[in-house]
């Protein structure tokens, strides 16, 4: 099998990984830095939508060939799938792998893409986005940097495009996990469960009002008032139960070895420590009170899910109901009814389907619900229903 990939020229995913092995295999044996960078073109699907594919073509080897140059003395470069592309830098620090990485984003965003089209030749300006990791200092382990330079890529291209984020563990106001973090901790304790037959709880805290005391004190009160919960979720999720901030002011808290009963009366001890607990805050000159309230949800793995996904899109539909009947409470999952919905797809639709269900080892199931949640989040902002951090 070609290691090449056959519109670019540079490794394929397939070659590069075999690179990275050897490279990451050796980075352990010598003690030395290895560092990893993924790139992903920002608002590819739209600039194919306009131009075409011939035109997304092109723009694939020019970002190819940008990443190839700056990188390709350095260390290994590859197409990483469709317009993602991740290059790998053995033997030199983290600050080096980011310079690099910088050059490329300046390189691509500084300049105009030309390219031709039926009607002539255009111009655009372009721009990336790229997340790092590094070996040892943020992961042991090749899995695990695969996915914190991943996690840095997501965290780049949902705050703002255009930039190079290092994999960061700590969300930046209440020093807990961040999404990224807390994310791929759930995914390495469900793991875990599933080699060792253990199980995983998981909560999801949501504050009460909270759009309430940003609009009427400014949100300066409503970021201190998200550092005192976080302390407080911090305190009493001790040990091997890790906290994060999800988003706004949801959080979440994964539990090792814990089932939902345990994860239950515990989440329902720190709501009420919460909810009986007066905030004095003092911004500048003013000083306001507040009394603040909680409503959670919880799931557990494996009787509620055995994917990431599930688990958290099970506990926030659990934290949404607690929601719906009065908040200040705790809910568990109700069993979701599932509705056959064939007649709704073509032949062909349920073929592929089919098809991606056995090559990514998931049920079908599965698949349609993680599709409709996607769909949920892209038309969040235009439907009648609300977002949970607007609850």
């Amino acid at each position: 099998m070609s290691q090449k990939d056959g519109l670019t020229g540079i490794y394929n995913r397939v070659g590069f990984m075999e690179k990275l092995d050897e490279a990451f295999a050796q980075a352990a044996s010598n003690q030395e830095d290895l560092s990893l960078v993924v790139f992903d073109i920002d608002s590819f699907k739209a600039f194919n939508d306009t131009y075409g594919h011939i035109a997304g073509d092109e723009l694939i080897k020019h970002i190819a060939d940008v990443i190839n140059e700056i990188f390709g003395e350095n260390g290994l470069v590859a197409r990483y799938g469709g317009e993602e592309f991740a290059a790998a830098v053995p033997n030199s620090p983290p600050t080096k792998a980011f310079e690099l990485a910088e050059e490329v984003r300046k390189t691509i965003a500084d300049g105009e893409f030309t390219f031709t089209t039926e009607e002539g030749e255009k111009a655009t300006e372009v721009t990336i986005s790229g997340g790092l990791a590094s070996y040892p200092s943020d992961a042991r382990e090749l899995k695990e940097l695969i996915r914190k330079a991943e996690q840095g890529m997501y965290l780049a291209k949902e705050t703002g495009r255009n930039r190079i984020c290092p994999y960061e563990e700590k969300d930046g106001l209440t020093g807990l996990l961040n999404r990224y973090a807390i994310s791929l901790k759930l995914d390495e304790a469900i793991e875990f469960a599933s080699q060792h037959r253990g199980s995983v709880s998981l909560i999801s805290f949501d504050l009460n009002y909270f759009k309430e005391i940003n609009d009427e004190h400014g949100h300066l009160f409503g970021d201190e008032v998200l550092k005192r919960v976080a302390s407080v979720l911090h305190e009493n999720f001790k040990g091997e139960n890790l906290v994060g901030r999800y988003g706004g002011d949801e959080f979440l808290v994964v539990l090792p070895n814990s089932r939902a009963e345990t994860a239950f009366v515990l989440a329902e001890e720190v709501r009420k420590l919460i909810a009986d607990t007066e905030l004095v805050i003092s911004v500048g000159e003013q000083t306001s009170r507040f009394q603040v309230g909680v409503s959670g949800g919880v799931a557990a793995y494996p009787t509620d899910g055995r994917e990431r996904i599930d688990l958290i899109r099970k506990a926030t539909e659990a934290l949404y109901r607690a929601k719906q009947i009065g908040r200040d409470r705790i809910c568990l999952p109700t069993d979701s009814q599932m509705i056959t919905k064939t007649s709704h797809f073509t032949q062909t639709q349920l073929e592929r389907l089919s098809g991606l269900a056995k090559a990514q080892s998931k049920s079908e199931a599965f698949l349609l619900r993680e599709a409709l949640d996607d769909l949920m989040r892209k038309y969040d902002d235009s439907l009648k229903v609300p977002n949970i951090e607007d609850r």
